[in-house]
């Protein structure tokens, strides 16, 4: 809730602990992998300097090679294509890094 109300609140701490959960996350039927990864993407639509800064991005990019599912890959393609599309989010994906390194 605290993301649609004020998304530069949320905790870092909060953030930090979903990208390891996300990141590490053993299987992708893990609900608390994908319930993590779900928050990521949401966060990274209203705070990207946040995501972008804990390496959230790589986290979903990652998740779109390791997912199965097509909804999910859906929504994570979206979140990235979003960042990409809006000049002022574009600066928080780093091309040359995190683009490059999934290829």
């Amino acid at each position: 809730k605290i993301i649609t109300i004020n998304a530069t609140l949320f905790p870092t701490s909060i953030a930090n602990s979903l990208i390891a959960v996300g990141t590490d996350g053993l299987q992708e039927r893990d609900r608390m992998v994908r319930a993590a990864i779900a928050i990521i993407c949401e966060l990274a639509l209203k705070n990207p300097e946040v995501v972008a800064r804990r390496g959230g991005l790589s986290t979903i990019l990652k998740s779109v090679i390791d997912c199965q599912l097509s909804r999910i890959n859906e929504a994570l393609i979206t979140t990235v294509l979003h960042l990409l599309n809006h000049p002022r989010t574009r600066q928080y994906v780093r091309v040359d890094i995190e683009l490059e390194v999934r290829t």
